[in-house]
């Protein structure tokens, strides 16, 4: 090869370094024109927003989960995969269009028979009706989302009442939190009816303490709430049951026997308040609830209104109290006094409720009923109580 004067044959080293200068270059210049995955751009990519996991007895092959693009452009599911509790392998020419639901169902035809929408499928397992996990995984296995649901606070109950799913309140809340979903009649593929931007205050770890208390111990209740918009205010409402004094659900002085007594910032999104002492009696029912408004005048109470236990509730008891009873409780029976403090090693269980529902249950003086019953119905409400453990709104009857 022949140089031409004054120039130098470049050695190899160099060579190789400026071809690589050159196509870190090219490359640089190429990769804006590639797309890139949403979840390394920061965008979410699809969000689980609806579980029918609990449907009508006749109907259990209705269950489905609800996928949502909340993106402006359609997302390839091509790879992806549910697992949890349910599994599934999306094929290869699924994909979700932008501001689009699509479902994923134990058995597709029987979800378009009855709602009129298309499902993939179908699902293999069974979504828990005692909860369970969803987990939503992309073609690189990573996990997109996921939703480890509960039953009763604070997540939405449902099973209660007939064909009710738990739907997100809005696909950008956090589907983790219980409170940031509500039972309600299914909407597959058409998103939460009641969907809102700004959602109400999260209220969540609940709790009172000590779990037993006595008439000598301050009670404190605290729960967490969380707002995007900020907390204004979390107030604890009380309504104190007297012994003697039963108030049942659907009397109508559960609706409005309560108190207000504000709550107070305790660090870390807790709230608490220390229950005046004259409220703590032996032998008396408190039940309570937490209400939060935020900063933007959005307002909730936990328990829902529509939960099967619209309240927390907690039983002061110093010592359980002596029990008179009779084997024949008839005018002039002999009656036997019970003293329990003799009796430490038995379970104590104990049922709260109207006199004259326990009277009616039994077939007891001074029950007007003109013979016992005998059917399968629990058609008498009160609270059970055992280790410290209050059971409120349940049903009871006198036979097994």
């Amino acid at each position: 090869m022949r140089v031409a004067p004054g120039w130098r044959r470049p050695s190899w080293p160099a060579v190789a370094a400026q071809f690589w200068l050159v196509w870190f270059v090219c490359l640089c210049l190429f990769l804006p024109a590639l797309p890139v995955a949403a979840e390394e751009a920061g965008e979410p990519t699809v969000v689980i927003t609806e579980l029918h996991y609990d449907p009508d007895p006749a109907s259990p092959l209705l269950e489905f989960v609800e996928l949502y693009n909340p993106g402006g452009a359609a997302v390839s599911l091509a790879g992806w995969a549910l697992a949890g509790g349910v599994q599934f392998e999306f094929p290869e020419d699924a994909s979700l269009p932008p501001l689009g639901y699509r479902l994923v169902a134990v058995d597709p035809g029987w979800v378009q028979a009855t709602f009129g929408v298309r499902a993939w499928g179908p699902l293999q397992g069974k979504l828990a009706n005692e909860g369970d996990e969803v987990v939503l995984r992309n073609s690189l296995a990573q996990e997109v989302d996921k939703v480890a649901y509960g039953v009763g606070f604070p997540w939405p109950v449902v099973g209660y009442a007939t064909q009710q799913s738990i739907q997100l309140l809005h696909h950008a809340a956090d589907n983790a939190r219980g409170g940031a979903w509500r039972a309600a009649t299914p909407t597959p593929g058409a998103g939460f009816p009641g969907a809102v931007a700004n959602l109400p205050p999260l209220i969540d770890q609940v709790e009172h303490w000590p779990q037993v208390p006595t008439s000598s111990t301050p009670v404190t209740v605290r729960a967490r709430v969380t707002d995007a918009q900020g907390v204004q205010r979390v107030v604890l409402q009380v309504q104190v049951v007297l012994p003697g004094g039963y108030i049942r659900l659907t009397d109508p002085a559960y609706a409005t026997q309560w108190s207000a007594y504000t709550m107070q910032p305790a660090g870390d999104d807790l709230y608490q308040v220390t229950l005046p002492a004259e409220l703590v009696r032996h032998r008396t029912l408190l039940r309570y609830r937490v209400e939060a408004t935020d900063n933007a005048g959005q307002r909730v109470v936990a328990p829902l209104a529509e939960d099967p236990q619209p309240n927390f509730a907690l039983f002061v008891d110093d010592s359980p109290v002596p029990w008179a009873g009779s084997i024949n409780p008839h005018a002039g029976g002999a009656v036997a006094l019970f003293n329990f403090a003799r009796m430490q090693p038995l379970p104590v269980y104990q049922l709260i409720a109207a006199a004259a529902d326990v009277a009616d249950a039994q077939f007891i003086p001074p029950s007007p009923l003109p013979s016992g019953y005998m059917g399968d119905e629990y058609l008498w409400q009160g609270t059970f109580v055992y280790d410290g453990q209050v059971y409120d709104h349940i049903g009871f009857r006198a036979r097994g």
